[in-house]
């Protein structure tokens, strides 16, 4: 389970891209990306972490960390909707979220999954 960005939908005025999500009806995503580390704003969540060489203003671009967090904003999204977002230390759903199902992905940057079940990904839907 997962988002399945279209990729040719990518607004080229501003980094923030416009990506729907797969579900049964049109739903659009908006996307945006920041400095690993940098304050995510409200109304926003971590959607992935990776590595990125060419962001320079990320920090040292000689180490794999992941140096930038591309983050998605939820709080527009209607109720039903499912997000796939990164499942990171203290995560706990926003208000009218609830956590669905935690798992682990090898395709994404990040070096520490959480145990119990050592997940790095979490599925949540809206629900009111």
């Amino acid at each position: 389970m997962g988002l399945q960005p279209d990729k040719n939908q990518v607004n080229e005025s501003s980094n923030t891209r416009t990506e729907p999500l797969r579900a049964t009806y049109p739903i659009h995503l908006h996307i945006d990306n920041k400095c690993s580390g940098d304050p995510v704003p409200p109304g926003w969540l971590v959607w992935h972490l990776r590595h990125d060489p060419n962001a320079t203003n990320c920090g040292p671009v000689q180490s794999l960390a992941c140096n930038v967090m591309d983050i998605v904003r939820y709080d527009n999204l209607p109720v039903g909707t499912k997000l796939d977002v990164a499942y990171l230390s203290g995560f706990q759903p926003p208000n009218g979220w609830r956590q669905v199902q935690t798992y682990y992905s090898f395709s994404v940057c990040d070096p520490n999954p959480l145990p119990p079940n050592y997940c790095n990904r979490v599925i949540i839907q809206r629900w009111k």
